[in-house]
């Protein structure tokens, strides 16, 4: 009865933890899929293809230079569309098989994405086989074109935020050398104030009020001055 129950135990676990397995795999492989770029491997469909293949049924039946220079333009659009991806699934596919190999995510979604690469490689033999159609040796040319073109639009899109860098930059710089011209401005001012009240006072100094007379002053002055007097009145009438 005991090692029943103990067996019981165990296959329920097992199956506890082999539904929690499937689950948390199921879960990252939802996980990895949403963030996997911006086509989802291509669930978006293909506008540059489905506008190339547009463009090409409204063409006649001849054609001529006109119409295979746009179909041209059309082409190397969707060429580029195809470059990108290409670079978008290499980039998945390190991260992709470093997961598959940590259990991470399940064959069914390294499966899908397989299909994916697939996909695209058929794409791009398609394009091949268009632009050799349209013109004679452009099919081993337009991926390389096209891969240059990417790299051209690289160029100008980090031209163009340097430049606004640099016009923001320049702003700035302009804004501060205004405020410290206000600055020094403001303080030239002050100090020629101060010196306008410094020549004022020079020039009319207010006048010290006299020290009034100290008191016995007056009476010590004339008690000296009698002194003499008394001296001279009693020599006079000795003389007598």
């Amino acid at each position: 009865m005991t090692l029943g129950l103990a067996t019981a135990y165990i296959l329920t676990l097992g199956v506890v933890y082999y539904a929690f397995v499937r689950w948390y795999r199921a879960s990252k492989s939802r996980d990895v899929v949403a963030s996997t770029g911006p086509t989802e491997w291509f669930e978006d469909g293909h506008p540059s293809r489905a506008a190339y293949f547009k463009l090409y049924d409204a063409m006649p039946d001849e054609l001529g230079a006109s119409e295979i220079k746009k179909l041209k333009a059309a082409l190397l659009v969707r060429a580029k569309a195809n470059v990108r991806r290409v670079l978008s699934l290499r980039e998945d596919r390190a991260t992709l098989a470093h997961l598959l190999r940590n259990g991470a995510i399940g064959d069914d979604l390294w499966a899908e994405f397989t299909k994916a690469e697939e996909d695209i490689n058929l794409e791009i033999q398609e394009c091949m086989r268009e632009a050799e159609d349209l013109q004679r040796g452009w099919g081993n040319g337009l991926f390389g074109e096209a891969s240059q073109a990417i790299q051209e639009e690289a160029q100008r899109i980090e031209a163009e935020q340097q430049r606004i860098l640099a016009e923001r930059q320049r702003e700035a710089n302009l804004m501060r050398a205004m405020q410290e011209a206000a600055a020094r401005k403001q303080a030239e001012a002050a100090g020629s104030d101060n010196d306008d009240d410094v020549e004022e006072i020079v020039a009319d100094p207010k006048p010290k009020p006299a020290a009034g007379p100290r008191r016995g002053s007056t009476s010590s002055t004339k008690s000296n001055n009698a002194g003499p007097q008394r001296r001279n009145s009693a020599a006079k009438v000795a003389d007598a």
